[in-house]
């Protein structure tokens, strides 16, 4: 039983026993690892602040084969991401980050083009807008799982969609003109189109987010959050938060 290293990013946290905490790690080696981080939860613990959401740390762990939870020996900070965490806004939305990536990753498959894609937004300026974050993973995130369709043809019948709205089918995979489309798809216009075509094409950090109004950026997170739910069948817990936030 040998000790792993390797980088995570914190998911959350649990607690257990008396002084114990059960952390949850995305590791950029072995997947989504889940560990027992022995006396956490005193005043004093050597694990610090490395166990808050959305922290960028090294771990270094060792676990028995079949064994449900491993053993965190030690947690080093690389990064905290601690000014995202400032704000109510900014809370919520790393609460639906971390939610997002424990739901998209699987114990012992490791991804890391996802790993990267979450340490990419997560280490920009905090004067960068929530709704342009938020907008980036979602929809890189669909598409890294195979979900978002292609913005060319209708599935269908074939026709070109121009500058036409579309309207995208809850499982996503397909797009459909209007005449073959029901009442059920979600429509997409051209600019919001133009939108998901600036996040493929150009970094994060190359894109202009002012040409894009706020209603572009809500409309999308629209079409992505059923599109999560639909994959994840299910609704995200944080996102009743977020539609809250949002009505304030």
């Amino acid at each position: 039983m040998g000790l792993k290293n390797t980088e995570a990013i914190t998911l959350r946290t649990y607690p257990f026993r008396e002084a114990d905490r059960i952390v949850v790690f995305f590791t950029r080696t072995y997947g989504k690892l889940r560990g027992i981080a022995r006396g956490a939860r005193r005043l004093k613990s050597r694990f610090g602040s490395s166990l808050e959401p959305m922290s960028y740390v090294r771990v270094i762990f060792f676990a028995k084969e079949n064994q449900e939870l491993a053993v965190i020996n030690s947690c080093d900070l690389l990064q905290s991401h601690a000014a995202l965490r400032r704000t109510l806004e900014g809370s919520c939305h790393c609460a639906r980050f971390a939610e997002l990536l424990n739901e998209f990753s699987q114990e012992g498959e490791a991804n890391d083009k996802i790993f990267r894609l979450f340490l990419a937004v997560l280490d920009l300026s905090p004067l960068l807008t929530w709704p342009a974050r938020a907008r980036y993973l979602e929809t890189w995130l669909l598409r890294l799982e195979g979900v978002y369709p292609v913005f060319l043809n209708c599935g269908r019948c074939g026709h070109e969609f121009g500058k036409d709205t579309i309207h995208v089918r809850s499982g996503g995979h397909e797009a459909l003109c209007r005449a073959c489309s029901s009442s059920r798809d979600i429509p997409l216009t051209f600019s919001e189109r133009q939108l998901v075509h600036e996040i493929f094409s150009r970094n994060i950090t190359s894109i202009d987010w002012n040409c894009w109004n706020r209603q572009t950026l809500k409309n999308l997170g629209k079409l992505n959050s059923k599109l999560i739910q639909y994959h994840l069948e299910k609704t995200l817990k944080s996102d009743r938060f977020l539609k809250e936030l949002d009505e304030c």
